[in-house]
């Protein structure tokens, strides 16, 4: 296997990850304001509330305004340095957001 094959390779297993998370990423903003929306409402009970609260706070809301007050604190070289591997950082936050779509689905159905 040469240095072309390898790269081939590496490339399509990247585009077939990015293929699997998109879906997530494309929907992780919306459906994460919806438990805000269930919160405001009042329906359910305190287990359902709790349950809500968290996903509210790990979902794409809270994680991006953790995301952002860390990226204003770093320093301008710090920031230069972490930016390098974005397309891994990226990757990882589709993997977080397609699991964090899946609970919510279950916890969605286990609310009703």
């Amino acid at each position: 296997m040469d240095a072309k094959d390898t790269t081939l390779r590496r490339d399509i297993l990247r585009i077939t990850a990015w293929t699997a998370v998109f879906p997530a990423l494309a929907l992780w903003p919306i459906l994460s304001a919806l438990p805000a929306f269930s919160l405001l409402a009042g329906t359910g009970g305190s287990m359902s509330a709790a349950a809500q609260a968290l996903l509210l706070i790990t979902g794409f809301w809270g994680v991006a305004t953790l995301a952002g007050l860390y990226w204003f604190l770093l320093s301008e070289t710090e920031r230069v340095r972490r930016s390098a591997n974005r397309s891994q950082k990226g990757l990882i936050i589709g993997g977080y957001a397609t699991l964090w779509t899946g609970v919510y689905m279950i916890v969605a159905l286990a609310l009703r």
